[in-house]
């Protein structure tokens, strides 16, 4: 806390009296980020009393007079409490909070105590485990001359791999994807009429020749 702002609070309290006295939140106090607390307070018997003090704003500052939020208006003072709701964001390693009531009527302005806050559990739990989070790894982009076919992002993954056939000769269709194996199929026929002929009709023509 800056020793302006702590020796303006001690002035201010020193010469400003009104009836409104926070017990709640004190320097003990710790709150968390995110979470209702209640805020209350006391009538101590100085004036203004409660009951002749208009509806009360109230505000959160953090340390070094920073405005947080705006976290009540409106309020009673005859009611002596009230749930306020701590922002989420509402959290800082070195620095502490305090809640300001003002009245316009009459005009006064009363503060609490520093108190702590402490970060939402979940926020706490993400930043611990961003690290990690940041570890994951993604497959680079495969580069082909396949064509690009849309895919569904209920199909698609982080890490996944897609990859894509290659477009067809021109001129074929998807299912003449045999034709080579065909093409092969005849030229070995045509190689074993080739060997009867040679060694086994010509031979044969050969001795019938002979015989006559």
């Amino acid at each position: 806390m800056r020793p302006s702002c702590a020796l303006f609070l001690a002035a201010y309290a020193l010469y400003t009296s009104a009836s409104l006295y926070p017990t709640t939140p004190v320097s003990a106090t710790t709150w968390i980020a995110g979470t209702s607390h209640w805020t209350t307070w006391i009538d101590d018997k100085t004036s203004p009393r409660l009951s002749n003090i208009g509806q009360v704003t109230i505000n959160m500052y953090s340390e070094n007079d920073t405005f947080v939020q705006t976290l009540a208006r409106n309020v009673s003072p005859t009611k002596r409490k009230h749930k306020v709701h701590i922002p989420k964001y509402t959290y800082s390693e070195d620095s502490k909070f305090f809640l300001r009531f003002t009245s316009r009527r009459p005009r006064l302005t009363v503060y609490t105590a520093m108190f702590d806050v402490l970060p939402f559990p979940d926020t706490a739990k993400a930043e611990a485990l961003a690290p990690a989070d940041l570890m994951t790894l993604s497959a680079p982009p495969t580069t082909s001359n396949a064509t690009a076919t849309p895919t569904s992002s209920s199909d698609a993954s982080p890490a996944e791999t897609t990859i894509y056939a290659a477009p067809l000769p021109k001129g074929e269709r998807p299912g003449n994807t045999n034709t080579n194996g065909d093409y092969a199929s005849r030229r070995i026929d045509v190689e074993k009429l080739k060997f009867r002929v040679v060694f086994v009709l010509w031979p044969a023509l050969i001795g019938i020749s002979m015989s006559l």
